[in-house]
């Protein structure tokens, strides 16, 4: 899923991409950059309107990182068997200003 980072630091996961993955309605997400190898716990929880909203733990992986809004990024999802995780994901910044080609 490619998004664009937001001023509001609160990342979504789409409806369809909820319901695809049957992702349950609270938990735990795993989330790391690239090729690190050590995932960070981002909590979430299933809006009324079937997104998913990352919560505790988002806001300071977006600090550890240093992103900024405006960042184009890349987000795979990948599969797990982690009891610890019910999602895990591996964030990508493909371009640092999407205007520029």
């Amino acid at each position: 899923m490619i998004h664009f980072l937001s001023s509001w630091c609160i990342q979504r996961l789409p409806k369809k991409i909820v319901e695809t993955l049957k992702i349950p309605g609270v938990g735990s997400c795993g989330i790391r950059m690239g090729k690190e190898v050590s995932f960070m716990e981002v909590k979430y929880l299933k809006h009324k309107d079937g997104r998913v909203i990352f919560s505790k733990g988002w806001g300071e992986f977006v600090e550890n990182k240093g992103l900024k809004t405006e960042k184009a990024v890349l987000f795979r999802i990948l599969t797990t068997t982690s009891d610890d995780y019910a999602l895990m994901m591996v964030m990508d910044i493909l371009t640092d200003d999407p205007r520029v080609e």
